[in-house]
């Protein structure tokens, strides 16, 4: 029973994602976006939309059990969708909305059918909210959504859902909305009902999921395109040559002398205690900083639930020059993915690169024109000869010998740094492993919507 399960799931305080398959896109690429999510512990998915045409849910449903999908649900936009080879069904009636079709009649025309077939049916209130654009569920049900500032009608409507005898609660801001489903509306659906809390539509990067969880769903819904992005996301670093390149839990470009490279690290410590621990070693004000400087703290910075930005600043403890990273998992299986860099932002290293290398060209092209100097060429050879290098010679001169200059001074900035930073990768990342209890794991060791 799916309900079971994840009411079992929430009983334990475990969140979970599942994908959201439209059986319209149905197409090559399909397989490959379930086997990227089973790899990655998503086990959940919805298939369905606002509008599908007759018979595509049937072959959705089909690929996803034979690539292995265990959990497959229903998510119906009409009775036409409905079919008998899916694991449940989210049994909707649109009780945000005063349209009788879809607060009654489409349920009505499917009773029957869903008697007959023995599906498992899970009664499920669902809540469209105001997304600041209209979206295809808006448009078909004829409805005007919840608005984004009103808590309360919300957390009102979810009441009477459960009182009317709904098991499960669905917030949606709508395919293609413009922004997920605010923060205080999750909270106040989740502080005022006892049921299963899903909440999808505008959901597209990992901190829109975090927040999603933290507010209280149960369920963060995620579109198939999501997993598309991610899995281009993940192609775009390569390992380091610091460990084993089998092995190798650090990431970075393999750009001139980058000073940048990326970690994760695993903890069974809940996201608070994580907070409280790094919050020990880190002065969190100006202020505080510049009255209480002998002290033994760390970093300088700013920390939070969610994320951190800090600066190295103990003679005593070796780390690189900044630290910035995120708090991604939930409950006690909960990743750190870190950025270490020799600088705070990378356009600082870009744009001394930049320099660099449009010297070096301008030099080059400076150092290839006829003497300069001289009005005509011919004086040039009159004193040095015809044997001598112009070449030699306009580097030599004024200009060419200040554009040198500055280009050794921006080449040893970035040596110092670089070699300063590789020097102290691995004492930053065995610190952090031991502030949290953490283990350094490989990015593939990572659930894909976290990378």
């Amino acid at each position: 029973m799916r309900y079971t399960q994840l009411k079992n799931l929430q009983k334990n305080g475990q969140k979970e994602i599942a994908i959201l398959i439209d059986p319209d896109e149905l197409g090559e690429r399909t397989p490959t976006i379930i086997s990227t999510a089973l790899q990655n512990n998503i086990t959940w998915f919805l298939v369905g939309g606002s509008l599908v045409s007759e018979g595509n849910t049937r072959d959705t449903v089909a690929l996803l059990k034979k690539e292995g999908a265990p959990n497959v649900i229903l998510f119906p936009g009409n009775e036409i969708q409905l079919v008998d080879n899916a694991d449940a069904l989210l049994f909707m009636s649109l009780i945000s909305g005063r349209n009788p079709e879809y607060l009654i009649g489409k349920q009505v025309a499917a009773a029957p059918w869903v008697k007959r077939s023995g599906i498992e049916t899970i009664p499920t209130g669902y809540m469209l909210v105001e997304s600041g654009k209209l979206t295809s569920a808006l448009y078909m049900s004829g409805t005007v959504p919840l608005p984004d500032d009103k808590p309360d009608i919300t957390a009102a409507t979810a009441m009477a859902g459960e009182l009317l005898g709904m098991k499960a609660m669905y917030l949606d801001a709508g395919s293609g909305a413009q922004s997920p489903v605010p923060s205080n509306i999750i909270s106040a659906v989740k502080q005022n009902t006892d049921t299963l809390l899903f909440v999808g539509g505008g959901i597209k990067t990992t901190e829109h999921i975090l927040q999603t969880w933290i507010n209280g769903a149960d369920i963060a819904v995620c579109g198939q395109r999501r997993i598309r992005r991610s899995k281009t996301h993940r192609r775009t670093y390569s390992n380091a040559s610091i460990l084993p390149r089998k092995n190798n839990p650090i990431t970075h470009s393999y750009m001139f002398a980058y000073p940048f490279q990326y970690a994760f690290l695993k903890s069974s410590y809940r996201r608070e205690v994580l907070k409280e621990k790094l919050e020990e070693v880190t002065y969190l004000s100006d202020a505080n900083f510049k009255k209480t400087h002998n002290n033994t703290s760390v970093f300088y910075g700013e920390v939070s639930a969610i994320d951190f930005s800090l600066e190295h600043i103990s003679k005593k403890q070796n780390s690189v020059n900044f630290v910035r990273g995120q708090f991604l998992g939930a409950e006690e299986e909960m990743y750190i993915r870190i950025r270490l860099g020799a600088w705070k932002h990378q356009r600082v290293y870009f744009l001394l690169v930049t320099t660099l290398f449009t010297l070096l060209g301008f030099l080059m092209f400076y150092v290839s024109q006829a003497p300069h100097g001289f009005r005509y060429p011919e004086e040039y050879y009159q004193i040095y000869g015809y044997n001598s290098s112009e070449t030699l010679y306009n580097l030599q001169t004024p200009m060419a010998l200040i554009m040198e200059a500055i280009m050794a001074i921006i080449a040893i900035i970035i040596y110092v740094k670089y070699r300063n930073f590789r020097q102290n990768i691995l004492p930053t990342l065995n610190y952090f492993k031991g502030l949290w209890d953490a283990d350094l794991v490989n990015k593939q060791e990572v659930p894909l919507v976290f990378r």
